[in-house]
């Protein structure tokens, strides 16, 4: 089974290597993964496109990550479709 944190991992590594990244989708044989981020700054930082934009320091460098994990439809594992749903804020 795939753990949620290691895809929260996997995004902060993302974004420290690539930059801001708005999502990024991996598929295997059962599941299909969604993960989005939207960034939380000060001001507007080079390339993030999906920010907010808040006014307080303590709050900025931040990055709000929504993972979706989905079951794919296949009738010899479940007959209702499965998602599960997280989200979480972690500090760059």
């Amino acid at each position: 089974m795939i753990k949620q944190t290691y895809l929260v991992e996997r995004a902060l590594l993302e974004i420290a290597n690539v930059g801001c990244i708005d999502s990024y989708i991996t598929q295997t044989d059962l599941f299909d993964i969604n993960v989005s981020m939207r960034y939380i700054f000060t001001n507007a930082v080079g390339g993030c496109s999906s920010y907010f934009n808040i006014t307080t320091p303590e709050q900025n460098g931040s990055v709000l990550i929504d993972t979706t994990i989905s079951v794919r439809a296949d009738q010899n594992i479940t007959s209702e479709p499965i998602h599960y749903f997280r989200r979480t804020m972690q500090k760059l």
